[in-house]
């Protein structure tokens, strides 16, 4: 019967706080917010803030001078879709012109070959009547051929990403920019770094974008990164991706990188992390009892490997499993006793 109890007293003693410390102790507390190092978690982030663009762009100019008219508001076209139409009184007043004055010299060209039958003109005479003609078809066609451009057509499948403010209606000259289209099927992403920090996330195995409003990570590939002409050693990264339906132009991202540290190394944040004599130590905690909230700090001296503004490597000195201190680190000293507030995983 006894035997029995010993498990259960056990149980009662560990989940009432293990012995807690004297009142003295608890007093004495420093109370510390704990960062817990898990397995698997050597894997330094990278990021890089900017904006996402379309990769390319096209920009659609007014063919003539007259009033706009939309097809439709979407923003979405087909290659070949009507985007808008410039109508132009003077162009169609002069295509009536033209259609009247093809007409008659028609007229006046099957007159001139009865006469010429009859002898009472000269070939030559004829010759010029037909010459009028093919000058009036040419002028027809070369005004035809500018209202045709009148409809202003999409050369790819793509959305316009901007347009002019001038309403349906609305008075264009020509020349004047129209709209600017983006192809659909490829974005990229601009954004700055230092010099420093693109040496250390060149070689990153992962790339992801997450933009403002869109929750979910965008896989992305990496493009190029040049030397910033305008501040020296910065550089301008650029990536490709798939944009996600809704994205719109100019909207902020961040590209992230990931990258997995030599084993077996692990990551704690920066804050952790102190000099004594310009060597970098944390200060390891060692709980009472797993299951205590209270404990004492050791100073751990700690060699550091690549670091971000997020994460710094730990190639030796700590392993999964352990917790340091990342609050409260200037109260600290060797044996200080501590109260952990909470363990940040």
């Amino acid at each position: 019967m006894r035997r029995a109890l010993w498990p259960v007293l056990v149980l009662s003693w560990l989940l009432s706080g293990c012995g807690q410390p004297p009142e003295r102790f608890l007093a004495n507390a420093v109370r510390v917010t704990v960062f817990e190092i898990k397995p698997g978690a050597n894997i330094l982030t990278f990021e890089v803030s900017g904006a996402v663009l379309p990769e390319h762009e096209t920009e659609l100019r007014t063919p003539l001078s007259g009033s706009v008219h939309w097809e439709h508001p979407g923003r979405g076209f087909r290659k070949g879709e009507c985007v808008a139409t410039i109508r132009s009184p003077e162009l169609e007043a002069r295509r009536e012109a033209m259609k009247q004055r093809l007409a008659f010299a028609e007229d006046r060209l099957k007159q001139q070959r009865e006469a010429q039958s009859f002898g009472l003109i000269s070939i030559r005479d004829l010759r010029e009547y037909e010459a009028r003609l093919a000058e009036a078809q040419a002028e027809l066609r070369l005004v035809e051929i500018q209202l045709a451009r009148a409809c202003v057509r999409m050369p790819v499948d793509g959305e316009i990403v901007w347009r002019t403010d001038v309403a349906d209606g609305g008075e264009v000259r020509e020349g004047d920019p129209l709209c600017r289209l983006a192809q659909v099927d490829r974005w990229k992403f601009e954004g700055y770094c230092e010099s420093e920090e693109w040496r250390r996330m060149e070689n990153c195995e992962r790339w992801n974008l997450t933009a403002v409003g869109h929750a979910p990570p965008i896989p992305a590939a990496l493009g190029r990164a040049t030397p910033d002409e305008t501040i020296p050693g910065r550089f301008k990264v650029m990536a490709t991706f798939l944009p996600p339906a809704g994205l719109a132009p100019g909207a902020r991202a961040v590209l992230s990188a990931e990258k997995s540290t030599a084993s077996p190394s692990v990551c704690v944040p920066p804050d952790c992390v102190i000099y004594v004599n310009r060597q970098p130590h944390v200060f390891l905690i060692k709980r009472r009892s797993f299951f205590s909230k209270y404990g004492s700090v050791v100073l751990q001296p700690v060699a550091l490997g690549e670091e971000t503004s997020q994460w710094v490597a730990i190639l030796s000195g700590l392993s999964p499993g352990d917790a340091v201190a990342r609050s409260a680190l200037d109260r600290l000293a060797p044996g200080t006793f501590v109260k952990i507030e909470t363990a940040q995983p």
